[in-house]
């Protein structure tokens, strides 16, 4: 674990890249640990970490990360699901849900999603799991997967925001939102924004909300206080997207 933070601190994305910066700085490491073996193979390495409880692990890297930065100070964090390549063998998970913030880009929160569930009763383990103290304030964002109240109540009840995408799959709140904002004009707020790159200009309007009316109907969303809309456009595909958007 020493010789794994150790190359976190300087930048280090993988085990390969750790135990060459061990080779490099051996001088050092063997005054502080004691390798009578010397620097250790990736893969006895990562046959280390499997044998690591996950949740122990993060807990014990942020105490460690606090130590040396301070107290995070992240407004925003995202909980996402990636299924990780190379993972073979019956029992074994593939699929992992992480909570990850915006600013320093560490991961506060992390679960296995086991084969005979989804990732929705998983983010709901993720809240509980994850520290309450890192979770007071953030602003959580999911996406269109996760749009569902109970969803919305279990952040809430961590002391968190939310920030969620409604598409297609909620059809009914879509087109309840999209009506709205087709209906409703004069107390919503609009801001523009504009990239560029690889030949194409991409613009985005972002129109919100806080409509008693539309909050009132949208009551069952726990705490609701803003309903939104994004626009994008990209102008040489002749191409828009529109997503819509809960917050609290």
């Amino acid at each position: 674990m020493v010789i794994i933070f150790y190359g976190m601190l300087v930048g280090c994305t993988n085990l390969v890249e750790i135990v060459e910066l061990a080779h490099t700085d051996d001088v050092f490491l063997k005054r502080i640990l004691e390798m009578p073996h010397g620097i250790p193979h990736p893969t006895t390495i990562s046959y280390a970490l499997q044998l690591c409880d996950m949740g122990t692990l993060i807990q014990v890297y942020l105490s460690w990360r606090e130590i040396i930065y301070g107290v995070m100070t992240d407004k925003v964090a995202s909980f996402d699901g990636k299924t990780m390549n190379g993972a073979h063998g019956e029992g074994v998970i593939k699929h992992i849900l992480s909570l990850l913030t915006h600013d320093s880009l560490t991961t506060i929160g992390q679960v296995g999603v086991d084969q005979k569930e989804n990732e929705i009763p998983a983010a709901h383990r993720l809240f509980e799991q994850t520290p309450s103290s890192l979770l007071l304030g953030l602003t959580l964002i999911g996406d269109a997967l996760h749009t569902h109240t109970k969803t919305a109540h279990a952040i809430c009840d961590v002391g968190a925001d939310y920030l969620l995408t409604v598409k297609d799959n909620q059809e009914l709140l879509r087109q309840d939102i999209q009506y709205f904002f087709e209906t409703h004009t004069t107390l919503n707020n609009t801001a523009t924004d504009y990239q560029y790159g690889h030949g194409s200009t991409i613009k985005t309007t972002v129109t919100i909300s806080h409509d008693p009316d539309m909050l009132a109907y949208l009551s069952h969303w726990k705490d609701i206080s803003t309903v939104g809309k994004i626009h994008r456009v990209w102008e040489n595909e002749n191409e828009e997207v529109v997503r819509r958007l809960l917050m609290k």
